[in-house]
C-alpha cells in the first residue's frame, strides 16, 4: 500500500507540474490555443514514466538504479522530441495556423520537452526519497535543486519566455535575433555552471556527513 501511495503521489505531482508548465508555454506562444493537443502526449509520457519507476522501485537494490532509470527516461524524451512524429502529430490536429504551418517549429518541441523533463525529475526525486526513507537511509541528494528550480522560474517568467520565444523563432525580420540566441545560450551556460558549483558543494557536504566521526 505504501508503495502504491508513493507512485500515486509521484504521478499526481509530476502530472500537475508538467501540465502546468505546458499551459504556461502554450499561453505565451499561442495565447492558450490548442493546449488540449499537448495534453495526451505529455500525460501519456507521465503515465509511462510512472510505470517504469514502479518497476524500478520493486527491483532496485540501491538508489543509483533509480537515478539510471531517470537518466534513461530523460534520454528517451530527447530522442522522442527530436523525431518529427510528435510535432507533426500536434500540428496536424491544430486549427491554429501558427501551429499547422510550422510542424517542425522549435516551439512545439519546447512545449513537449520541458514538461516531460520536469516530470522525470519530479518522479525521480519523489520515488527515490520514499525508497530511501522506507529503508531508514539518508535521502539527501547532490542534485542541484536550487539551481534547477531557479532556472525553471527564470525561464518560465514573462521575460524568460520572451527571450526563449525570440531565440526559437529566429525571425528574419527581427534584427536582434542573434542577440536573443546569444542571451539564451549564455543563460544556459550560467545555469549549467551554477548547477555544477551547487553539485560540488552538496557532494562535499554529503561526504563529510557520511565520513566516520573520530573519538
Amino acid at each position: 500500500m505504501e508503495r502504491l501511495l508513493t507512485l500515486a503521489g509521484a504521478f499526481g505531482l509530476s502530472l500537475v507540474l508538467a501540465l502546468g508548465t505546458a499551459w504556461t508555454l502554450v499561453e505565451h506562444f499561442w495565447y492558450g490555443e490548442d493546449l488540449d493537443l499537448f495534453v495526451p502526449p505529455v500525460a501519456g509520457f507521465v503515465m509511462v514514466a510512472t510505470i517504469v519507476f514502479a518497476a524500478a522501485d520493486v527491483r532496485a537494490r540501491n538508489s543509483r538504479t533509480l537515478g539510471l532509470v531517470a537518466l534513461g527516461l530523460a534520454v528517451a524524451v530527447l530522442v522522442l522530441v527530436a523525431t518529427p512524429f510528435l510535432a507533426e502529430y500536434v500540428a496536424a490536429r491544430s486549427k491554429n495556423p501558427e501551429v499547422v504551418l510550422r510542424p517542425r517549429s522549435g516551439k512545439i518541441k519546447t512545449v513537449l520537452l520541458i514538461p516531460m523533463l520536469l516530470a522525470v525529475a519530479t518522479q525521480w526525486w519523489f520515488v527515490r526519497r520514499r525508497w530511501l526513507q522506507a529503508r531508514d537511509l539518508d535521502h539527501r541528494t547532490v542534485w542541484p535543486w536550487i539551481t534547477t528550480i531557479a532556472a525553471c522560474v527564470v525561464t518560465l517568467s514573462p521575460i524568460g519566455l520572451e527571450i526563449l520565444s525570440a531565440a526559437l523563432a529566429q525571425s528574419s525580420t527581427d534584427w536582434l535575433r542573434g542577440l536573443w540566441l546569444i542571451i539564451a545560450l549564455m543563460f544556459g551556460g550560467i545555469a549549467l555552471l551554477a548547477g555544477l558549483i551547487e553539485w560540488s558543494i552538496r557532494a562535499r557536504k554529503r561526504r563529510r556527513s557520511l565520513a566516520p566521526q573520530g573519538p
